[in-house]
C-alpha cells in the first residue's frame, strides 16, 4: 500500500511542488504586470512583487529541523499557498480606496517578509523561531497582511470568483495557522515565545 506520508517528503514530490508553484507565479505575474502597464496602479505591481519574494523565499528556503508530514496539512498549506495566485483584476471597485489598502498592507508584508527571510515556508516545520521585528507584536504576521492585502484586492477588484477565492483563502489561513501553531508549540522555544507574544493576527483582537 502506498503510504502518503513517504509520497509527500520525498524529492520528487519537492520538485513537483517546485515546478507548479513556478508556473503559477508565472502566470500570475504576467497578468499582473500587464495590468500595471495598461492602468499604471501601484498597487498591482506591488502585490505582484511580493508574491514574487514570497516565491522566491520558499525556492530558497533554509532547510527544517522538523516539519509535518499531516497529508491534511500539506494540503491546506497548498490551497492556501496556490488560491491566491488565481486572484484576477478586474474593472469593478466596491471601494477605490482597496488599492491604498493593498498598499499599505504589502510594505508591512514586505517588512514582515523581511524578518522572516529564509525561514519562510508552506508547511508547518520548525527552523530557526523569529522573534524579531515584526514577530515582536504578533506571532503571525504575514498572515495578518494578508487578511488587510487580499481584502483589498477583493474590494478593488469585484467579481464573484474573486469573493470566492478570497473567502477559501481567508478559511483555509486559518486552519493552516491553527495546524502551524500546533506543530510549533512541540518546541520549547516557541512556548516561551507565544507566553511573552500573546496575539496571533491582530493585537486586541486574535
Amino acid at each position: 500500500m502506498i503510504d502518503p506520508k513517504k509520497i509527500i517528503t520525498s524529492k520528487a514530490a519537492d520538485i513537483f511542488f517546485r515546478i507548479v508553484l513556478t508556473l503559477a507565479w508565472g502566470f500570475f505575474a504576467y497578468r499582473h504586470v500587464e495590468v500595471f502597464l495598461d492602468t499604471r496602479e501601484i498597487s498591482y505591481i506591488l502585490f505582484c512583487a511580493l508574491e514574487t519574494l514570497q516565491a522566491f523565499f520558499f525556492l530558497t528556503r533554509s532547510r527544517a529541523r522538523s516539519f509535518s508530514t499531516d497529508p491534511a496539512e500539506w494540503g491546506v498549506a497548498a490551497g492556501a499557498t496556490f488560491l491566491p495566485l488565481f486572484f484576477r483584476a478586474t474593472d469593478v471597485a466596491l471601494w477605490r480606496g482597496g488599492f491604498s489598502l493593498v498598499t499599505a498592507a504589502v510594505i508591512y508584508e514586505f517588512f514582515a517578509l523581511a524578518s522572516l527571510n529564509r525561514s519562510f515556508g508552506i508547511v508547518p516545520a520548525i527552523r530557526k523561531i523569529k522573534t524579531s521585528g515584526l514577530y515582536r507584536v504578533v506571532r503571525h504576521p504575514m498572515y495578518a497582511g494578508y487578511v488587510f492585502s487580499f481584502s483589498g484586492y477583493f474590494l478593488a477588484n469585484f467579481s464573484y470568483i474573486n469573493l470566492l477565492i478570497l473567502i477559501s483563502s481567508m478559511v483555509l489561513m486559518l486552519v493552516r495557522l491553527s495546524f502551524e501553531e500546533e506543530f510549533l508549540m512541540r518546541d520549547s522555544h516557541y512556548q516561551e515565545y507565544a507566553k511573552k507574544v500573546r496575539w496571533r493576527l491582530i493585537p486586541g483582537i486574535y
